[in-house]
Parts: structure tokens; sequence; C-alpha cells
């Protein structure tokens, strides 16, 4: 395969032929119009594109199903642009200016042939670009205040922003979960040429379980056991790479288990876990290889709250600027809502009205030891925190945004029991809404473009139901919103990064730093607090200065980071890239 390019190189004016271009992958080659992939999910990677301005449509056509064809453009402007046929029947979308982006193609999440007679992203002509500008402005003034509609898409083309069109496919909605009351949950064994699955006996494996599963097996000597996802009433629930801080028996009892040679028909997560030991001896494919008519019942109760022989001291970051009201019931909620004895507080003032910081801070004076630590100047998030670590007393550092309300006690000593364990650099908490719905759960990488929150925006109840969500797991990375740290790693990795991540991706960049440091990431999901986000700043793309802001920091992340965002292994290639809300791939389905 011909190595892709180093530097940008410009497509032709009116076309991107993916049928002609070079590309890097892997587990994926090409032969004339034909790809195989030998791995699920496999991506080629065709380097940087520049594209000239203009309507641009994906034109995919094939000789078999093509609904997991997706073809994923990044850049800095615009952190995920998705054409894909299991998305919209037809999506064009206007790139505003000469933009550069890292180009990916999906030919299928599953392994195998695929055979393509069109495969491009084609520039409309003038007449076609005349017609469909007539028929979005009829279609807009048809809908409900098409005024407001026309100043939104005016404002995001004004602003840099790509616009899209779409006509989107009617995908029915899956069943919710039916409770699995007196459901089977007897083990047996299936085995075909050497290998061994072990299911639940009420379920039924995939018809390609064993070629896709045995491909793996012959791919990697040492690998003696693969786990897979489970369709459950319906529904697909995406599994982790294996992951020691996370109880996978706890969180996959009932999803299909391969093992080289002979396995019982007995529980078989003892004989993964013991296996796993040995590094590269347990794997996972993210595909559905089971399918079970009910859902299973399970309940989850996080781990009791730590008993620490020793109390590190604790140091309290804050920055803060002009929301008071939010730093105020910050200091209220790690008063008299965290039961943390060894505090020290540092409220680091960028600009606040020296009178209303002081009433902020006097009704938790009695309470808590709080410093201010005036650092006057433009808003630098990092620059903030840097300052306020290097004042700090405590041995463990924790960053925590002013509009973060602790909600209940013991949420500090399940961080810091954390922080303090060997082999961990990072540890973050999840964040919910007011109304409690998620907010942050763990950062996955890829996900929205450089990086996203797994989860957001799943009501309470769902939330309860999803293991990575109640308990204690790794991540990639954790929001600074409210992280701990010991001071010690943060010194050594050199703290937050003013100049490269003044405002976004430094708490994502610092997680990253830390795992090279050799350091894991750790997420708390038992340590649960109130964010009300964004609310003493304002979204980061509120404005035009800071969408050029945001623009030139994520094109520094992707440039640093950028290797790392093809898959997160405490997360899945099966969710939905382009939504947080963990939804699983539209083109995913068990009978694929």
């Amino acid at each position: 395969m011909a190595s892709i390019h180093t530097k940008a190189e410009a497509v032709s004016a009116s076309v991107m032929d993916l049928l002609c271009e070079p590309f890097e992958s892997p587990a994926m080659a090409r032969e004339q119009n034909t790809f195989s992939t030998s791995e699920a999910w496999a991506v080629a990677d065709f380097g940087k594109r520049t594209v000239a301005a203009g309507w641009w449509r994906f034109e995919c056509e094939g000789d078999q199903d093509i609904s997991g064809v997706e073809l994923r453009l990044i850049s800095a402007e615009d952190a995920l642009l998705v054409f894909s046929p299991a998305r919209a029947a037809n999506m064009i979308a206007m790139i505003p200016n000469r933009r550069t982006f890292s180009v990916r193609l999906m030919v299928s999440p599953w392994p195998g042939l695929s055979t393509m007679s069109k495969l491009r992203l084609r520039r409309l002509s003038r007449r076609e670009e005349a017609g469909l500008a007539k028929a979005m402005i009829s279609r807009v003034l048809k809908a409900d205040r098409p005024i407001a509609k026309l100043a939104h898409a005016a404002s995001r083309a004004i602003g840099g922003r790509t616009l899209r069109v779409q006509t989107p496919i009617s995908v029915p909605a899956p069943p919710p979960p039916v409770p699995g009351t007196g459901q089977n949950t007897a083990f047996e064994t299936h085995r075909h040429g050497g290998i061994t699955a072990v299911i639940r006996a009420s379920d039924t494996l995939h018809p390609r379980a064993f070629d896709v599963v045995s491909a793996k097996f012959a791919s990697d000597p040492r690998l003696q056991s693969i786990y897979a996802d489970v369709e459950e009433a319906g529904v697909i629930r995406p599994l982790p790479q294996w992951d020691p801080d996370l109880q996978l028996d706890r969180i996959a009892p009932a999803c299909p288990v391969f093992f080289r040679g002979e396995a019982e028909a007995i529980d078989p997560w003892p004989r993964v876990a013991s296996l796993a030991t040995t590094e590269g001896t347990v794997t996972r494919i993210a595909l559905p290889l089971s399918r079970r008519a009910n859902a299973m019942s399970q309940h989850l109760s996080p781990p009791p709250r730590p008993q620490l022989e020793c109390l590190p001291s604790v140091s309290v970051v804050v920055p803060t600027r002009s929301r008071l009201d939010l730093l105020k019931r910050c200091l209220l909620g790690l008063a008299h809502r965290t039961d943390y004895p060894a505090l020290d507080v540092l409220v680091v003032d960028n600009g606040a009205e020296s009178k209303a910081l002081s009433e902020a801070i006097a009704p938790v004076q009695s309470v808590l030891a709080v410093r201010t630590i005036a650092v006057p100047g433009p808003f630098n998030f990092s620059r903030l925190i840097n300052r306020g670590v290097a004042e700090g007393r405590g041995e463990v550092v924790l960053l925590l945004n002013d509009d973060v309300e602790a909600i209940e006690p013991g949420w500090l000593h399940r961080m810091t029991a954390s922080a303090m364990l060997s082999g961990v650099g990072c540890v973050g908490a999840r964040l919910v809404y007011p109304d409690r719905t998620i907010q942050h759960a763990g950062v996955m990488l890829g996900l929205a473009g450089p990086c996203g929150h797994l989860w957001k925006g799943l009501d309470e109840a769902q939330a309860e139901a999803v293991p990575q969500i109640v308990l204690p797991s790794g991540r990639m990375a954790v929001t600074g919103a409210c992280l701990a740290v010991r001071r010690k790693i943060f010194d050594e990795v050199g703290g937050l990064d003013e100049d490269a991540f003044g405002i976004a991706f430094n708490d994502i960049d610092l997680c990253l730093r830390v795992r090279q440091h050799g350091l894991r990431t750790l997420y708390r999901g038992d340590a649960v607090l109130i964010h009300h986000e964004s609310q003493s700043r304002g979204p980061d793309d509120a404005k035009r200065v800071r969408r050029r802001r945001l623009a030139r920091e994520s094109g520094l992340f992707l440039e640093r980071w950028g290797a790392l965002l093809q898959e997160d292994p405490f997360a899945s290639p099966a969710y939905d890239l382009t939504r947080e809300s963990g939804a699983v791939h539209p083109a995913l389905k068990f009978d694929s």
C-alpha cells in the first residue's frame, strides 16, 4: 500500500475519489474497487487533504449493503464531519473556506470484502448549488420560525462553520430492555475449529461469530480469550477493552466469551480474569456476536467508602472571575457537604470585584481555610491553575471549577484514595447537571471530534443502569472541572500547558502527558457532584473570537495527540462518534 503524505495534499477542485487516493491501514487493503478488512471497525487513513470552499456531496454505491460506509473529515475548525449512508440518505455539506482535513474511511464495522462502484466526495456544480439553495429556502420558509432558522444558518456561515443539509433515514428506536425475570442463567458451550464459545443457554451465537473470532486468534498467537458484545432485547451495549480497574464480571456477566482450546460450561469470567494478568492474552471484539431475547436484571452498587488510615492534605484550586454567586455555592459545598478534614482552599481571582469576592467567601471562613490569589490579565485557565497549585500546600491537588457543587459527603475521600494509589495519575468524578442528567462520566478520545463526554445527557435512571458510569474504571482522560492528582506528579509533567491550551483541552492534555509518564487515569463514578457547566464564562463557541481560539487549540491538540484518536480502549468503536449520548453506531446490528 502506498504511504500517505505527511503534508496536506490538495484534492481536485471538484472531487476526492477514494477509489484512487492512497491510504494507510494495518487492517485494510484495496485491490481495484474492492476493500478487504481483517479487523472489526478497520479504518483507512488517507492523511491530510485540502478541500476547496463550496458545497460537497458524498456519493457511495456498491454491490452489497453500504450502510456501514463512513467518511470522517477532521479539522481544527470542524471537529468531526461525518458522511454515512446509515445516517442520511443524501448529505451535503457547505465548507465555507479552503480547509485542511484529516480524512478517514470505514467501509464496514464487520471484517470482510466490500466492493464499491463509486466512493467519492464531489463538489456541486453552480447549477446544482442554485437548485439546492432554492430548495433549502423553500423548506425553511415552510418550517416553524423561518427567520430564526435563516439567521442561524447565516451566522454559522459568517462564523466559518460548516453547514450541513441531509435527508435523514428513518430508523425505528430500539425497544426498551425487558426485565429478565426467570431468564435461564445456565451456560453452554459451542465448539468449532479448536475454539470454544461460552454463552448463556438461552442465547444465540451470530452466524459469523466463529469466523470473526478465528481470524482474530490466528492473527495473534498470544491470545487465549476473546469477549464480544451482546444484543440484549434489541439493544447493544458496547464493552471496553480489558480494564483491571473495572470488574468486567460485574458489567458483562452474560456476554459471549471465546477460548482457544477447551472450556467448561461455567461462568467464564474467573478464567478470563486469570488470563488477563498476562499482557496480550485477552482482547475484545466490538461486535454483537450473540443475541438474547430479554435483558438480564443487574444490580449495581458502588464500592464502600474507603477507610483511609492517613488523610493526605488536599489543596483545592478554584479559579474564578465574574460569577461569584456560583463561587459561593461551590465553597458552601466544600464547607458543608464535603467531610474531608485536611483542606487547603485557594481561590484564584482573575478580576473579580473585591467586595463581592469577600462576600462570597465570608460564609465559609469559619469552616474552611480559604486563601485568595490575585492573577489579573486575560483569562487563561491553565495559568490560573498553575499559579494556584504553586501556592498550594497539599500532597494532593484538586482542580475544581467555581461552577461545581458538592452534594454528598465522601466524594473527596474516594477521589483522594484513588489518587494515592501506586500507578495512578489523574482521577475524575461523575458530574451531573442540576437536573441530575450526566454532564461528565469520563472523556472518550475521538468522540465528536478530538474528544467528548461519553453518555452525556443520560438521565439518572439511565445512568444508574450503565456500569461504566456507576463503577470506578479507567479512562484516557477526565475533565479538569473536578480532577485530583498528586502534587508531585503535577509538577513532574510541568502542570497545565499555558501556551498551547489556555482555555480548552488543557485537562485532556494533562491526563495524556501523565499517561506518557507511565500512570493511568481513573474515573470515580461513585463521587458525584453538580456541574453548572460554563455558566461562569459562557459556552466556548458562543462568539467568533472564541471559535478562532478554540480552532487554534483544537489544531494543536490534533497535532500532538491525533494518533490516539483512532480508538479509545476504555470506550468502544461501536459508539456513534457523532453523538455524546452513548448511542450505538447506526450501522451496527446483529443481523449485519
